[in-house]
């Protein structure tokens, strides 16, 4: 993927409730578990210090955007989870692009907010953080309507959905070619979110091949 030498930023995006932070640990990483910031992991590290949930996760949103400003400018192999549901952090990443970083993007999503905010009630139920109803919808509208600009960014990418009992790969982006499998091609999400690489697209219809996995899966 890449060599010894080159500055690698690794993004593990998705929908609040998605599973981004079960994914960390069911995949193949291409920086070392310790060097992804995660702001739960933060908020954690503050829950004796700071008893307000509100206030403890500013603090660890904050504490992890410096950070990750930080090991920029540093040139410093890193990773990062994020919702992406923000134009702050898109423009992160392109900024990232400029320095000579590679750019790997892992994505998963549960397909729909009803979903995401099912798991997240399950997650709370098992004493996780709560994520507002009306947060959670308009973030994952937000977060989709981003997912092609990531793709279009990312020299290397894998794209998840965990909307049933079991993570199925959606696409994968390699040497700038975006991959479909069947179940990205049969997908509902995919043909509203990412309807280019249905017709064989790019994301943004910029420079890039699609290529089916299973030339009988259309």
């Amino acid at each position: 993927m890449t060599t010894d030498s080159e500055k690698l930023l690794l993004i593990v995006a998705g929908p609040n409730g998605s599973g981004k932070s079960s994914l960390v640990y069911m995949t193949e990483l291409s920086v070392e578990l310790d060097k992804i910031i995660n702001p739960d992991n933060f908020a954690r590290a503050l829950s004796n210090e700071i008893k307000d949930p509100a206030e403890r996760y500013r603090i660890a949103m904050d504490s992890c955007e410096a950070l990750r400003n930080a090991l920029l400018e540093q040139g410093k192999s890193f990773g990062f989870e994020t919702v992406a549901s923000r134009e702050d952090k898109l423009e992160f990443v392109k900024k990232a692009k400029s320095k000579g970083y590679y750019i790997d993007f892992i994505f998963v999503t549960a397909g729909t907010p009803e979903k995401c905010y099912e798991r997240i009630q399950t997650r709370v139920k098992m004493g996780g953080h709560d994520v507002p109803k009306e947060k959670v919808f308009t973030r994952f509208e937000r977060t989709m309507r981003f997912l092609p600009h990531y793709l279009e960014l990312a020299d290397h990418a894998d794209v998840w959905d965990n909307s049933g009992d079991h993570l199925e790969l959606i696409c994968t982006k390699s040497d700038g070619i975006i991959e479909l499998t069947p179940a990205g091609v049969s997908s509902e999400w995919v043909r509203k979110y990412l309807p280019n690489l249905i017709r064989g697209e790019s994301p943004d219809c910029i420079g890039y091949t699609t290529r089916f996995d299973n030339e009988n899966c259309l």
